[in-house]
């Protein structure tokens, strides 16, 4: 009986050693995936160029602007959405110092648009809206 009994014990205990270290389980939370994880590619950040390329059909369209306006105002974007890229990267400047920079790039943008641009006008381009619903809106109004 006694036999019988350290028998059992030892069965049991070699089971639940077995589940426990993942030997013959199926349950194995311990496997790892035999494919390398690698973090996903960062997609390419976007230019200025890009950004004014894209936006200045829309702008041309709202305002009426000639050819030389419109080559004005792209060497005025391109230039200010540089120096706001900038601004964005650079990690050394402290929130409140980041935003009067902002502020200032701001007030130079109104300033230089103001030579080819009504007051009214300055204060509609840097308030347009580019969102892909803006957009449709914009160029339904041209169609009506």
């Amino acid at each position: 009986m006694r036999t019988f009994f350290i028998l059992l014990i030892t069965i049991l205990s070699i089971q639940q050693v077995s589940a426990q270290y993942g030997r013959n389980s199926r349950y194995n939370g311990r496997q790892q995936s035999q494919i390398p994880t690698t973090p996903p590619p960062q997609p390419d950040p976007v230019t200025a160029e890009e950004i004014v390329a894209e936006r200045l059909p829309d702008y041309q369209a709202e305002f009426n602007l000639d050819n030389f306006e419109i080559e004005v105002l792209r060497n005025y974007l391109t230039d200010h959405i540089k120096e706001v890229q900038a601004l964005q990267t650079d990690r050394t400047l402290k929130p409140q110092d980041a935003r009067e920079a902002y502020d200032r790039l701001q007030t130079k943008l109104k300033e230089n648009l103001g030579a080819i641009m009504t007051l009214e006008e300055v204060n509609k381009l840097i308030t347009m809206d580019f969102s892909p619903r803006a957009q449709r809106k914009r160029k339904k109004s041209k169609n009506d």
